[in-house]
């Protein structure tokens, strides 16, 4: 069975994007730490690209901040 890790990179201010990792803690728990920040959009998509993260979603907007989010494969 493939088991996938999610991650949002939200857009705190202008071209400075934060990165955040959900992680399952158990039956309907997550838990959500931030990991780095990236000081534009290209910064962060070559990094999310160079580490096997997927975009998996087009920009949503949550609390008037845009988000990206990207899964990747765990091994």
């Amino acid at each position: 069975m493939r088991r996938w890790e999610y991650a949002v990179v939200v857009e705190e201010v202008k071209h400075l994007w934060t990165l955040w990792l959900q992680e399952q803690q158990g039956p309907g728990e997550s838990l959500t730490q931030p990991i780095r920040r990236f000081g534009s959009d290209l910064d962060m998509l070559s990094h999310m690209s160079s580490k096997r993260w997927e975009l998996v979603t087009s920009i949503n907007m949550q609390d008037g901040l845009p988000r990206l989010i990207f899964k990747r494969q765990l091994d």
